[in-house]
């Protein structure tokens, strides 16, 4: 099932991990407390599942809550990006 939303993460000049897309503001929320978390951590090696948890903690949801796809599209997007680094 797809909503619609697309995100984008990716590493700028100054080495910060940023976003950019059109998504609701779960989505949005969800990758500006990524993005945040990263800041002082390599975006290549930082672990996913522990700033799920963290950020479903601070948000007050649970992976069952309907919306959490929509949290998690960001993570998505990390997973993705980790995935592309390990290839170079």
């Amino acid at each position: 099932m797809s909503c619609g939303d697309e995100i984008v993460l990716h590493v700028n000049d100054k080495g910060k991990l940023v976003y950019s897309g059109s998504a609701c503001s779960l989505t949005f929320a969800s990758a500006e407390f990524l993005c945040r978390e990263v800041e002082a951590q390599d975006a290549g090696t930082v672990d996913i599942r522990a700033l799920q948890k963290k950020m479903f903690e601070e948000f007050e949801m649970s992976e069952e809550d309907k919306r959490a796809t929509c949290v998690l599209l960001p993570f998505r997007a990390l997973a993705v990006m980790q995935s592309e680094l390990r290839k170079v």
